[in-house]
């Protein structure tokens, strides 16, 4: 089966796909893409912010939840957060392979 990624590119591979699809999720926000069911809430959404790790880990979880939907033969776990003022690191496990994605603040 092939699969169009993010970036305008074809795959047969699921894992790369998959990957793709997380990351898509985690840049774009709901509503951002007309007639899309993705996204999500933005990640960092103020720096002040007092739970802002309880609130990406809430994020990062919707989204593997709706990528479990489509694919619940996958294994997928969320591993670690780094936070920091610019930026976010996501360790993620799917089906045994590490993922790491870097989300940068949108302002």
């Amino acid at each position: 089966m092939s699969y169009l990624l993010s970036n305008g590119r074809i795959t047969n591979n699921q894992l790369d796909y998959i990957k793709d699809m997380i990351f898509f999720n985690m840049k774009i926000l709901k509503d951002e893409v007309p007639f899309f069911d993705g996204g999500s809430e933005e990640l960092i959404p103020d720096i002040v912010k007092g739970n802002i790790s309880e609130h990406v880990s809430r994020v990062i979880s919707k989204i593997l939840e709706r990528v479990n939907l489509q694919f619940p033969e996958l294994k997928i776990s969320l591993d670690l957060i780094i936070l920091d003022y610019s930026c976010i690191t996501v360790q993620l496990t799917i089906d045994g392979s590490k993922v790491s994605y870097d989300i940068k603040r949108r302002n």
